[in-house]
This record gives C-alpha cells, sequence and structure tokens, in this order.
C-alpha cells in the first residue's frame, strides 16, 4: 500500500473512530440510570483509592523510616505528603462523583414520574437553555 493511501486510510478510521466515540457520548445521557450507575462505579473506584490511600498513611506514620513506601497494587511509591495529598484527592474526585450520581438518580426519578403522569416532560426533554 502506497504512503498516500495508508494516511488516507488512517484518516478514515480516526474519522470512524471519532464518530463512534461521539455516539456513545450522545448515548451516555439518554438514560438517566444507566449515567447514574456509571457515577456510582467511579465512587466506588475512588473510594477505594481513597482507602488504600488511608492505609498507606498509617503505615507510613507507624514506620517512618519506610519512606518512600512501595504500594504494589497503585504500582507507585509514596512518602507521607505524597500519600496525603493523593488522598484528599482521592476523597474530593469521590465527593464529586457521589454528587453527580445524585443528580443523575434525580433525573432518573423526574423521568420516571413523568412517564407515569404521562403529560410533562422529563428531565431530559426539558429544555434547559
Amino acid at each position: 500500500m502506497d504512503p498516500i493511501n495508508e494516511a488516507e486510510a488512517a484518516d478514515d478510521m480516526a474519522h470512524t473512530r471519532g464518530r463512534v466515540k461521539a455516539l456513545e457520548r450522545c448515548s451516555y445521557t439518554t438514560d438517566p440510570t444507566a449515567a447514574a450507575d456509571r457515577w456510582a462505579g467511579r465512587a466506588e473506584r475512588f473510594r477505594n483509592t481513597a482507602l488504600r490511600m488511608a492505609f498507606i498513611c498509617k503505615l507510613l506514620r507507624a514506620y517512618p523510616k519506610s519512606s518512600p513506601l512501595e504500594d504494589p497494587e497503585l504500582r507507585r511509591s509514596y512518602s507521607l505528603t505524597d500519600a496525603r495529598k493523593e488522598l484528599h484527592f482521592q476523597h474530593e474526585q469521590h465527593v464529586r462523583a457521589r454528587e453527580q450520581e445524585a443528580n443523575w438518580r434525580r433525573m432518573a426519578e423526574q423521568d420516571a414520574e413523568a412517564e407515569t403522569a404521562g403529560s410533562t416532560p422529563g428531565a431530559m426533554e426539558q429544555d434547559h437553555g
């Protein structure tokens, strides 16, 4: 295959992949329950990482000579300062993910209420602009 055809094929592939990703993003917001479930999964991952960081902080406080501590699960080494920063970051991300989950659950409830009432548009059909 000549270089021009290869470049065109790569460009076509990039556009196709871009369109697929755009369609996936569009479909994400059509189902508030699925979006809430995705945010719940993210929040759980952030929570688990925060718990792991809290454990690392405890270890580093108890055994300061072991600093920096190599964590095989997270594949990184942490000093006490780094571990505290990461713990704070993971906690903040967990809180934000739970807030997003709550927002999507609220929209899902509004949509469910609208479906039972049958007259007013749901949260996803409303004009928010």
